[in-house]
């Protein structure tokens, strides 16, 4: 994970890149997948939000008389001031529930 800044409106956004050395369909699926399991925590208090997706253009085309094919490289997040889930949890800043 990284920061990245916008540039547009310079809002910070944390981005979880998909590193792979060889692009493989299958990984658009299960970015998509945790981008489905996200929106079920959506808007609750405590659960950093996504804010979208990242794309390029498709460096394994084998053609150039077909459209340009995005694909999904990873997932940005709102960017949480308290640090990160390691530092948080290093620090025991959250209660056990139960």
């Amino acid at each position: 994970m990284c920061r990245v800044l916008h540039k547009g409106d310079r809002t910070t956004y944390i981005l979880k890149a998909v590193n792979r050395l060889l692009y493989i369909p299958d990984h658009s699926d299960i970015i998509r997948t945790e981008l489905e399991n996200l929106e079920q925590f959506k808007g609750v208090t405590g659960i950093v939000q996504p804010a979208g997706i990242a794309v390029f253009t498709n460096q394994y085309a084998t053609s150039q008389t077909c459209f340009e094919q995005m694909v999904i490289s990873g997932v940005l997040f709102e960017c949480n001031r308290g640090g990160s889930l390691k530092c948080v949890l290093n620090e025991q800043r959250v209660k056990e529930s139960g």
